[in-house]
């Protein structure tokens, strides 16, 4: 093999070399982009189902468009260069390299592209074959110092790294404070088909130690009450009658059955 063919084996060499760190560049960034969407989507539909408690038919909305939008972001993002790195379907040429290195090392723009032009014509032009080998040659040993890779720095990433953080900071924050906020109505978006009811903005406690009470014997129950509304009234059931509780005061109540008859667990 000549020198000149020696020399420009080399050089495409170093071109195939910039255009591996070109899709790990893609890759790196992509997987950053990648990241955020869907994590800033994921929080996003988990909230509002936490707020809404949408009907089955919504939540199967958000979940599928969930999943068709991982699936269109990792696509485009990051399968799309891993693929192009390991040279899976179609990726730059040579001279779409070199024009990408030519505007960050202006000077050997022209340089590089003729040096591939040049290679192009030689079985175009044999009778010029070896001025075209004496032109190639020169050419590219003229380019051999210069690291083509260089042009891509992948430390310039870490820049892009923030708009991952922020969510995942915001993630980890109601997490830590709040996790059913997350929790629960992701839950649910998993099991989107499901009805669920929306739970009651109060609570009962029943204070009693004992819930039994003996024949002839009056019996008081007291109950608290928590949550963010208070109903007005309060009732409570035994067998086929209801008995509306007497208030303390907001949040205390009771009511005091007379003369029980037969011995009865109030559960």
């Amino acid at each position: 093999m000549s020198t000149a063919e020696n020399n420009y084996r080399e050089l495409l060499e170093k071109l195939d070399a910039f255009i591996r760190k070109f899709y790990t560049n893609q890759l790196m960034r992509g997987g950053i982009y990648a990241f955020t969407l869907l994590l800033v989507f994921f929080i996003s539909i988990t909230l509002l189902e936490s707020l809404a408690w949408f009907n089955p038919t919504v939540r199967s909305v958000l979940f599928y468009s969930y999943l068709l939008s991982t699936g269109i972001v990792l696509w485009k993002l990051v399968l799309t260069p891993l693929f192009k790195l390991y040279k899976l379907g179609k990726t730059i040429s040579h001279t779409e390299a070199a024009n990408i290195i030519g505007e960050h090392f202006q000077p050997i723009r022209d340089k590089l592209l003729n040096t591939l032009q040049l290679h192009d014509q030689v079985n175009q032009e044999p009778e010029h074959l070896s001025l075209i080998h004496a032109s190639i040659n020169q050419k590219s040993a003229e380019l051999r110092p210069i690291s083509f890779s260089s042009a891509i720095d992948l430390r310039k990433n870490r820049k892009y790294l923030p708009y991952a953080a922020f969510p995942l900071l915001a993630l980890i924050i109601i997490l830590f404070a709040a996790p059913s906020l997350i929790t629960d109505p992701a839950s649910r978006l998993l099991h989107h088909t499901q009805k669920f009811s929306k739970p009651a903005p109060f609570q009962f406690h029943v204070t009693n130690d004992k819930l039994q009470v003996i024949q002839f014997d009056d019996f008081t129950i007291d109950v608290k009450m928590s949550g963010s509304e208070i109903p007005r009234d309060v009732f409570v059931e035994v067998g086929d009658n209801t008995f509306k509780l007497e208030k303390e005061n907001l949040e205390k109540l009771h009511y005091t059955f007379r003369n029980v008859q037969g011995i009865r667990t109030f559960a």
